[in-house]
């Protein structure tokens, strides 16, 4: 594996920084260090970045996701300790959790599911580890969370309503704030969250569970409305993966994207708003280097190094210099030299060769990194 290469291309749902998986599903290698390591991710309303190892994040904070031990947003970004030996970051809902080499797996912010990990609903504002038997190799957040541990196991937890964390249980089901083991016996390389759902992929191809009313775990028409075990759902090789609020993307092996779920906004990049309800090629005759998605909007990272999108653009998400939808994939900005691309609900962020960092769209509670809190059309530069 090219970890440069590998930290470079991901997104889960802008949330991952970090995907540890050889094409074929074998098990990934170790982790990178600290130093020299570069992400950037973006969901919901807050945005983070590790640069050679150090990370900070900027963006919404009333949960006290930012750690900065108040509840005040901030619209330039803000370091998050003075470690420098972050791997991987991955903001939820109202929290972030991040990894660091060695494995360790830290989340600190909003809690009201067990997001957290750490046995109980109780908000924290500083780093906090969560408990696991081994290293860390891969992760993802929404309003639960999920990790890929060092031998292949999937542990997950938080908001369990809808299924999405496969454990079997009844309809509704509470809120588990502990790590629990999904699907015991299988490994999984790869994870992806959305909102009520969860995708893996693995040595036996890809998996979701939890909610599939617009068909996001894409099981065709006659797939059940919610599921709570994971079931497969394609046996090609994936490499990227990443749920989103009703609507999944990801980047195959052979180098092409496909989508599948709801498509009102056109986040599917199909030409049309209809849904689909299994993996559909999309994009243009690009091959691509990721795909990532969020609640109404989607962008992927061509391999001439250029950023195309499509979907809803009310607030600019886009970055096409308007504000208008597109239900096809349209190139955003003029730049070719995009590196890392991350999508968050309304606003998107990507970091260049040079590794400065830039976000467009949204920027309601400076999850842009600039000041002001009108809407951007334009790609800004953060760093």
């Amino acid at each position: 594996m090219r970890w440069a290469l590998m930290l470079a291309w991901l997104c889960g749902c802008g949330r991952i920084a970090i995907d540890p998986i050889a094409d074929d599903g074998a098990m990934p290698d170790a982790p990178p260090t600290g130093p020299g390591v570069f992400a950037v991710a973006a969901h919901v309303n807050s945005s983070c970045m590790i640069l050679d190892g150090a990370l900070s994040c900027w963006g919404a904070n009333a949960n006290g996701q930012l750690a900065t031990g108040d509840t005040m947003d901030r619209f330039a970004r803000t370091p998050i300790g003075s470690e420098r030996d972050w791997i991987a970051i991955a903001p939820g809902e109202t929290h972030i959790c991040g990894l660091r080499a060695g494995g360790d797996l830290y989340c600190w912010g909003g809690n009201d599911n067990g997001e957290l990990g750490q046995g109980d609903m109780m908000e924290r504002h500083v780093p906090t580890r969560v408990p696991l038997a081994r290293p860390v190799v891969a992760i993802d957040a929404w309003s639960h969370t999920c990790a890929i541990l060092d031998n292949g196991e999937l542990w997950c937890w938080g908001q369990n309503a809808e299924g999405e964390l496969g454990q079997n249980d009844s309809n509704g089901a509470a809120p588990i704030p502990s790590p629990v083991q999904v699907s015991p016996g299988m490994t999984w390389s790869r994870v992806g969250l959305g909102q009520g759902h969860t995708l893996a992929y693995g040595a036996a191809g890809l998996y979701g569970t939890g909610r599939n009313v617009d068909s996001e775990l894409g099981l065709g028409p006659t797939g059940s409305p919610q599921l709570r075990v994971m079931t497969a759902i394609d046996t090609a090789a994936w490499t990227t993966i990443n749920g989103a609020q009703n609507s999944s993307c990801g980047r195959r092996a052979d180098q092409t994207i496909a989508c599948w779920g709801a498509n009102d906004f056109g986040p599917l990049g199909t030409g049309d708003k209809l849904n689909r309800d299994v993996p559909t090629t999309v994009g243009t005759t690009e091959m691509w280097r990721t795909v990532d998605i969020d609640t109404f909007h989607s962008c992927a990272l061509a391999m001439t190094n250029q950023i195309y999108c499509t979907g809803r653009n009310v607030e600019g998400q886009l970055g096409t210099g308007d504000f208008m939808d597109r239900m096809d994939w349209t190139l955003s900005s003029t730049f070719s030299d995009w590196i890392l691309l991350s999508v968050g609900r309304f606003h998107t962020c990507g970091m260049r060769a040079d590794h400065s960092v830039w976000c467009v769209g949204q920027n309601t509670n400076g999850q842009l990194g600039v000041t002001g809190t009108q809407n951007r059309a334009n790609w800004l530069q953060v760093l």
